[in-house]
């Protein structure tokens, strides 16, 4: 616990307070949102970010919660928060990406593939993801270049997409 609260023991129980209460504020939500009550979970989310605004696991829960209720801009910035709070989580940082491409901004989204395609070379799944952003981003080379990638790493790319990708001239 004093790990928790930078090398201050007097911190510890209260770090080990918020982190517990966080925890046991997640199992609510999980069950809440389980049984379908998804305004009782987002009101326990919000509860619960209000008590411990920079845990990483309770912004996750509210960028789900707001993207299954359709609230797209409000799950965008949960997942930016959550990300901010965690940079080297890729799952994290792919979810921020995808909430950006949905609301219609690849531009914005494409950095963000581009830095974990550049930490994880042999994901084709992303390779492939950065292709079809950087193609509605606009950027052709970009596109090209992460489309070649997930081909060389065996990830078959649906014909619809390597149509709209121009040829290098």
């Amino acid at each position: 616990a004093v790990d928790l609260v930078g090398g201050h023991p007097e911190l510890a129980s209260s770090a080990q307070a918020v982190a517990l209460a966080s925890r046991a504020y997640l199992e609510v939500v999980r069950s809440r949102s389980t049984s379908g009550d998804l305004a009782g979970a987002r009101e326990l989310v919000d509860a619960g970010r209000a008590f411990a605004p920079r845990d990483v696991g309770l912004a996750e829960a509210q960028a789900r919660g707001s993207a299954a209720q359709g609230r797209d801009e409000d799950a965008l910035a949960s997942w930016a928060e959550a990300s901010s709070f965690a940079p080297e989580d890729a799952g994290l940082a792919r979810a921020h990406a995808m909430a950006l491409s949905r609301l219609g901004r690849p531009a914005e989204a494409l950095p963000i593939l581009e830095r974990l395609a550049g930490r994880s070379p042999d994901d084709a799944p992303l390779a492939a993801l950065a292709a079809a952003t950087a193609l509605a981003a606009g950027d052709s080379g970009a596109a090209r270049r992460h489309a070649e990638r997930a081909m060389e790493l065996g990830y078959p790319l649906p014909e619809s997409l390597l149509s709209r990708i121009p040829k290098e001239e």
